[in-house]
């Protein structure tokens, strides 16, 4: 989803949950820093040295960091994935009594291949 659209979508959501608030974008330069806002259909310059544009800087930084820790977690919670994950009525407990019992670590699946598991 393009980020105009994303906006456009963000405004309708706010405007049928009937909460009205103003809501701008941040213009990037070819170089993605950001030179300005967008409010009303206005491009709206920004003083680099000013402290509104070290809060909107701030800001942005942090909605960066949460996005790069939140895909981190994605990406680390796929790496711990074992063939026992997608059983239905294995839970977690489950899980790891089969791991313990065999004594075989999370997201190593060579444990679990061959005769052990079959003949249990």
């Amino acid at each position: 989803m393009a980020d105009v659209d994303r906006s456009i979508y963000v405004l309708k959501v706010l405007e049928e949950l009937g909460i009205n608030i103003p809501v701008c974008g941040m213009v990037k330069d070819d170089n993605h820093r950001t030179r300005g806002l967008y409010f009303n259909n206005v491009e709206l310059p920004i003083d680099t040295r000013s402290e509104g544009f070290k809060l909107i800087t701030r800001i942005q930084d942090e909605a960066h960091r949460f996005a790069i820790e939140y895909h981190r977690s994605l990406r680390s919670k796929a790496q711990v994935k074992s063939s026992l994950d997608d059983i239905p009525g294995i839970g977690p407990r489950k899980a790891q009594g089969s791991y313990e019992e065999f004594q075989v670590h999370r997201g190593d699946k060579a444990g679990f291949s061959g005769g052990a598991l079959q003949s249990a």
